[in-house]
């Protein structure tokens, strides 16, 4: 995710971006961060990249959902 989270915020591109450059980016990134660190990050292809990052993505939409529901409640928000 951090890797995501690199490219999706880089002030130098920002959201002017087409699909394939970004998904590039992404797993070059990720390329860099299995240095050292195989056991760790399999290889994986763009395909499976943006397939893990779009189940982390549903997952976090669900969790902040219910994140500012509860503060609703609570009447933080």
């Amino acid at each position: 995710t951090s890797s995501f989270m690199r490219v999706s915020e880089d002030p130098s591109i920002g959201a002017n971006q087409n699909r394939g450059t970004f998904w590039k980016r992404i797993k070059d990134l990720y390329k860099k961060a299995q240095v050292g660190n195989t056991n760790d990050l399999g290889g994986l292809n763009i395909k499976s990249l943006s397939g893990r990052f779009r189940i982390i993505s549903t997952n976090v939409i669900k969790w902040s959902a219910c994140m500012e529901r509860r503060l609703e409640e609570r009447g933080v928000v």
